[in-house]
């Protein structure tokens, strides 16, 4: 979330600090088998104690575990996710400090991957499909605040545009309203 967090927080209008925890190629719970410390789970419980207490924290991961180095299909990314939620919720606290709320945002749509990333995502268009469904039911069935409609980030429409040969990222010119959607929805929760 590292590309809106900053505008967020001053559209938010709130006297709030978003800590961001981003990192390229992370996944929701698999290793990467070429860089090191790119599974999302590894560490996420120390993150949440260390940053405690939170009042919110977003999961915003799932891309990368359809890279084409895992075979995963939507089941198995929102099975990672669901496993995330489940490490928030049973991260350790101080004595009387409330568990976070945990909102989950489910990955862009993979469209055809271009140029340098053509390779590291073959395949993934079609193993992603059906993600957007598994990530609500996994959140649901976990009772994670779901109040986000994922189509909008999903087809990269309007809250941001995919960059020229990316399949997923963000690029210049992408559409700001990334950080005055995601500011109004964390106002609602």
């Amino acid at each position: 979330m590292a590309w809106c967090a900053g505008g967020c927080a001053q559209r938010m209008g709130c006297a709030c600090r978003i800590i961001e925890n981003c990192l390229n190629g992370r996944r929701t719970v698999w290793d990467d088998p070429f860089k090191a410390g790119r599974n999302g789970a590894a560490t996420l419980s120390q993150v949440i104690e260390s940053n405690a207490p939170l009042a919110l924290v977003i999961i915003a991961l799932g891309t990368n575990d359809f890279q084409s180095t895992h075979q995963n299909h939507a089941w198995a990314s929102a099975l990672g996710v669901g496993t995330l939620i489940d490490i928030i919720r049973a991260a350790p606290m101080e004595p009387g400090m409330p568990a976070p709320e945990v909102l989950v945002l489910a990955p862009p749509v993979i469209r055809e991957p271009q140029g340098a990333i053509a390779s590291k995502f073959q395949g993934a268009p079609q193993r992603c499909l059906g993600h957007i469904e598994a990530y609500r039911d996994a959140s649901q069935a976990r009772a994670a605040l779901l109040r986000y409609q994922f189509r909008h980030w999903g087809e990269c429409g309007r809250w941001r545009t995919p960059r020229q040969g990316s399949a997923c990222h963000a690029g210049e010119g992408a559409d700001p309203s990334c950080e005055e959607n995601l500011g109004w929805l964390t106002r609602r929760l």
